[in-house]
C-alpha cells in the first residue's frame, strides 16, 4: 500500500489548495522540503506516494533529484511530477530526461494539479454536481472595485459568472457572493478558465461571461460550497 504523503517543494502558490484539495479528504499529508537535497532525504526517509519538484530548486534542481530517485532500485517507483517554465525548451528537454512522470507548468493551475496527481495515484475525483442557479455575486482584480456579475453554474470547484466585463483567460482575478441558503459568504481568488465572449460563444446557451476555477478557499468556504453542492443537486445550465 502506497504511503499516504505527497511531497511539495518550492510551491507555495499551490500549498494552500493542496491542503485544501481532495488530497487532505483521502488522508494524504503534505511533506514540505525547502531545496533540492533535503527533498531527496525527505523521499528516502519517508517513501512519499508522490514527489512534486520545482525544476528551479536551490542547491540541487528538480531535474536532480529526479534523476536521482529514477536511478535508485528502491525509490525509482516513486512518482515525480516536475514543474518547469513554458518558454523554455531547454527545462522541458531537462524534465523528459530526468525521467519524470510528467510535467506541469508554471503559474501552475491547482486544478491541473490535481488531475494529473489523481492519475497517477489512481484517485477517483467524485466531482461534485454543477448546480443551475441564478446567484448575485462581485467579481474583479481589485478587492476594492468589483463588478456586478451573476453566477449561473456553480460547483465547489468553480463557477459560469455572466458578466460583460470579462478578461484573458488564466488571469487571476477575486470573486464574492453569499450561498442562497446563508450558510456562507464566500471570497475566493480565480483563475479564468474560458471566456463565452459575444463574438465567439463557446457555450451557445450560457451569456456572455467566464468560466472560473478557484485557486484558494479556506477549509469553511470549501465545505460550506460542497454541503451546498451536494444537498441542493439542481441540474446545470449549459456547459458552465
Amino acid at each position: 500500500m502506497l504511503a499516504k504523503r505527497i511531497l511539495l517543494t518550492n510551491l507555495p502558490e499551490i500549498l494552500h489548495p493542496m491542503e485544501n484539495s481532495l488530497f487532505r479528504r483521502e488522508g494524504f499529508s503534505l511533506l514540505i522540503a525547502s531545496d533540492g537535497r533535503q527533498a531527496f532525504e525527505i523521499i528516502e526517509d519517508h517513501d512519499p506516494a508522490l514527489a512534486i519538484l520545482d525544476l528551479e530548486m536551490m542547491n540541487e534542481g528538480g531535474d536532480q533529484c529526479c534523476r536521482r530517485v529514477k536511478n535508485d532500485p528502491i525509490l525509482r517507483r516513486t512518482p515525480v511530477i516536475l514543474v518547469a517554465r513554458r518558454d523554455r525548451e531547454e527545462d522541458v528537454l531537462r524534465c523528459r530526461q530526468a525521467g519524470c512522470n510528467e510535467i506541469l507548468f508554471k503559474p501552475v493551475d491547482p486544478q491541473e494539479l490535481l488531475h494529473a496527481a489523481c492519475r497517477i495515484l489512481g484517485i477517483v475525483e467524485r466531482r461534485a454536481p454543477r448546480l443551475g442557479l441564478t446567484l448575485p455575486a462581485r467579481v474583479g482584480r481589485d478587492p476594492r472595485h468589483l463588478r456586478p456579475a451573476t453566477i449561473h453554474n456553480l460547483n465547489a470547484g468553480g463557477a459560469f459568472v455572466e458578466t460583460h466585463k470579462l478578461f484573458p483567460v488564466d488571469s487571476e482575478i477575486r470573486i464574492e457572493f453569499t450561498l442562497p441558503d446563508g450558510s456562507a459568504q464566500i471570497q475566493a481568488r480565480c483563475r479564468v478558465a474560458w471566456v463565452n465572449h459575444p463574438e465567439w460563444l463557446k457555450a451557445m446557451r450560457l451569456p456572455i461571461g467566464m468560466g472560473l476555477h478557484f485557486i484558494a478557499l479556506d477549509d469553511a468556504a470549501t465545505l460550506a460550497l460542497e454541503r451546498f453542492a451536494f444537498d441542493s443537486g439542481s441540474p446545470p445550465r449549459g456547459d458552465g
